[in-house]
């Protein structure tokens, strides 16, 4: 009786498939403040997890947002409240600062049971480049400065929304959770599209051998993979290059088009690699090496032995003028010390690049190498010619 389950159990795991995200989400930028100080309907963290949680789902923004206790301290008693906010989201993210603010206040109404919240949607660019512009200001030109930051950084598309978004009255909880869920799905909406982040993502159900193969979306790396089943999550609609590597498979890239609404469903089968099809190549490279390093060797060693002999006089004789010669050691008319550098090096670069080299790779490198090697060796000689 408990083997049955366990072997369920056993079934249900091994087809589960595993889970990659494949693209970060952008930080969206939120300073909720409570100016009041007292308790109200809906606490900081709430408010943050209520934004987060509409986030997620509709576009590829997630919270950015200092805790409570952070922005009470930044912005008590400040007159450019916007603008230290920007500055505090920068503090808090200097590599990745968000695109967007939304400042929220909110805070318990004095005379009855609800909420009263006013939100701002902001350019946080604009406001960094403005708090720069106010950082020595003070009193009445912060002010001013602060008034039109708040004016002049709301996008174009949030703009006809600004008085609705301003000291809105809500009854109870359920309200609040609505009102956030129509800021992001009804007035934010457009400008999230227009930055390429509502609802952009599809999936890639992928398919592929058992095995630990090293994955990539677009040469990103996503990492090892157990194979089996392969789940690609938050990839971005069009068309993007799964790219498969294994040591003992063939490289494998496949173009897959991403959609709305329906994962795209991919099964891969690299082909495994033939580990010895170029085995008689590598041979035949590894003893060509050999043989002209053996001949190579032979030959400087000639020449080293015979180095004596090359030396001499020779005189004009008009001019009964005599100087020292020293020439290379020839053999049948030939120079033999340069000949035998060439040959060494060449068949050193053979035979070290066949061992370096994977067993399973054509050895076209180790051949461009030995070339190299040879070539070079050549041009020293030439010019240490006598």
């Amino acid at each position: 009786m408990i083997a049955a389950p366990c072997l369920l159990f056993f079934m249900l795991t091994a087809q589960a498939p595993t889970i990659i995200d494949v693209e970060p989400r952008r930080p969206f930028g939120l300073i909720a403040y409570n100016p009041s100080g007292r308790n109200a309907l809906v606490s900081h963290s709430e408010v943050v997890a209520e934004l987060a949680g509409h986030l997620s789902e509709h576009t590829s923004y997630r919270v950015l947002a200092p805790e409570a206790e952070r922005i009470e301290s930044a912005l008590k008693g400040r007159v450019d409240v916007v603008l230290e906010s920007a500055r505090l989201l920068k503090a808090q993210s200097p590599d990745q600062i968000p695109d967007l603010l939304l400042f929220l206040f909110y805070s318990p109404l004095a005379s009855e049971p609800g909420l009263e919240v006013t939100a701002w949607v902001l350019d946080t660019k604009i406001l960094l480049r403005m708090a720069e512009e106010g950082a020595w200001l003070t009193d009445e030109a912060l002010y001013e400065l602060e008034t039109r930051a708040a004016q002049e950084a709301v996008p174009a598309s949030v703009a006809p929304h600004r008085e609705e978004l301003e000291g809105m009255r809500l009854p109870d909880r359920d309200a609040f959770s609505v009102f956030v869920e129509t800021l992001i799905t009804s007035v934010l909406r457009p400008e999230f599209e227009a930055r390429s982040a509502w609802h952009p993502y599809g999936e890639i159900e992928l398919t592929l051998p058992v095995g630990e193969f090293q994955l990539s979306v677009d040469d990103r790396p996503m990492g090892p993979t157990p194979g089996g089943r392969v789940s690609l999550r938050r990839v971005r609609f069009g068309a993007h290059i799964l790219g498969v590597r294994h040591p003992e498979y063939e490289n494998l890239d496949e173009t897959v088009t991403v959609s709305p609404g329906v994962p795209a469903q991919v099964a891969l089968t690299p082909r495994r690699r033939d580990l010895h099809q170029y085995a008689t190549v590598r041979d035949v490279t590894f003893w060509t090496g050999a043989v002209l390093g053996t001949l190579g060797a032979g030959a400087l060693a000639y020449a080293l032995a015979r180095n004596g002999e090359a030396e001499g006089q020779s005189c004009f004789s008009s001019q009964d003028v005599c100087s020292v010669r020293n020439e290379y050691v020839s053999l049948a008319g030939m120079p033999v010390a340069p000949i035998g550098g060439t040959l060494a090096a060449a068949g050193l670069g053979l035979v070290g690049g066949v061992l370096i080299e994977p067993d399973e790779d054509l050895p076209w490198k180790t051949w461009v190498v030995s070339v190299g090697l040879g070539l070079i060796a050549t041009s020293v000689a030439v010019a240490a010619a006598p």
